[in-house]
């Protein structure tokens, strides 16, 4: 839908710099990152954002347990919605309550 306005660019404003533009997918993200290097990553974030110490301690539990299902030299960019409902699935196949399940999955 067209609502005749223009859509605002860095050169629709002459008092505004033009910058680099970053390619898609460069900005905050690295697939080559093996999964241990983005736990770390993960784990400075939710400390700098406050979040309790039991939770990280949960997120901690969960990232070592999908480390031990898979590989710690895994790839994020290798890690798929198939990876992720595999695991869940192994849990399920341990006897895992589903509402433990759900716990790794939010986590």
């Amino acid at each position: 839908m067209n609502s005749g306005k223009q859509a605002y660019t860095s050169s629709s404003n002459p008092n505004r710099k033009n910058r680099a533009k970053v390619p898609d997918g460069e900005l905050s993200t690295k697939p080559e990152m093996e999964i241990t290097e983005a736990i770390d990553d993960f784990q400075l974030v939710a400390k700098v954002d406050g979040r309790a110490e039991a939770t990280i301690d949960q997120y901690d539990y969960v990232l070592e347990r999908f480390i031990d299902y898979y590989s710690s030299t895994i790839e994020i960019g290798g890690i798929t919605t198939k990876n992720l409902r595999k695991y869940l699935a192994a849990l399920m196949d341990e006897g895992l309550k589903n509402t433990t399940v759900a716990i790794h999955y939010r986590s």
